[in-house]
């Protein structure tokens, strides 16, 4: 089931702008997904369900982050460490969008100054 509800991630691909335009479009897909499907929050996401429209969401995620410089071990870190960040934030509260924002805005901050280091 949750492959299925991944068939409607966005390809990131088409998204206009760097790295962080289309990692925050990616990010805000995921908070919004149990908006949409609440029953995923309980599902637990130590390891993510892989299957094909799954797979094809996190290959789209690191295509985003591919430009940057940064080598392969640290485009998976990052992906993995937004996508980590965005559900916790989404079991938080359905309510907490300006935590959410201003997280997702530190958190990316974060990156840029590791891809301004590589």
């Amino acid at each position: 089931m949750v492959d299925l509800v991944n068939a409607g991630s966005p390809d990131l691909d088409q998204v206009e702008g760097d790295w962080r335009a289309r990692l925050e479009v990616a990010a805000r897909e995921e908070y919004e997904l149990p908006h949409r499907h609440p029953w995923v929050l309980g599902i637990p996401w130590t390891r993510g369900p892989l299957g094909p429209h799954s797979l094809t969401a996190f290959e789209s995620a690191l295509r985003a982050v591919a430009g940057t410089g940064l080598d392969d071990a640290h485009r998976v870190q990052v992906v993995t460490a937004v996508m980590r960040y965005v559900r916790g934030a989404a079991r938080e509260s359905a309510d907490a969008r300006s935590s959410f924002e201003c997280g997702l805005a530190r958190l990316l901050d974060g990156v840029a100054r590791l891809v301004e280091r590589s």
